[in-house]
């Protein structure tokens, strides 16, 4: 914090957003995890995702979404200095494709902003079985 006079300012707090880079099949799931890390204990994160909807469908776990975007958010004071997020996905063509960061803020324990690298995560999609690629329900409850 750099205080000048009687006006205080605190600068932000560096942090990165980081992704595994995992290999599946066509029709298999795949996990994709997604990390934030900083020296600093992390309270809140909040992000908007971005992927190829022609090669990956969004299937769960620690986000919402769907159609080439996911939302994550967590607020967690007990989160010390990583917060991680399990990303599923079944995969729908053959190719590499990405998981990308396309907004992303958060705050560190202290309530001081996080100035977060963010990173993608790299999908190599190999030959499979497309007889295993589930229908999406588009049924409305």
């Amino acid at each position: 914090m750099l205080c000048v006079g009687m006006t205080c300012v605190a600068s932000a707090t560096a942090a990165e957003f980081r992704f595994s880079d995992p290999q599946t099949s066509v029709g298999a799931e795949v996990d994709v995890t997604a990390k934030v890390s900083s020296a600093k204990a992390l309270n809140t994160i909040q992000a908007t995702l971005s992927y190829d909807k022609t090669k990956l469908r969004f299937s769960g776990d620690d986000a919402t979404g769907g159609d080439g975007t996911i939302t994550i958010s967590r607020n967690d004071e007990n989160a010390g200095t990583t917060m991680e997020f399990n990303l599923k996905f079944q995969a729908l063509d053959e190719g590499t494709t990405s998981v990308e960061v396309a907004k992303v803020d958060g705050i560190d324990s202290n309530g001081v902003a996080l100035e977060i690298t963010p990173g993608s995560s790299s999908v190599s999609i190999a030959e499979g079985d497309k007889s295993l690629i589930q229908e999406e329900d588009t049924s409305s409850a």
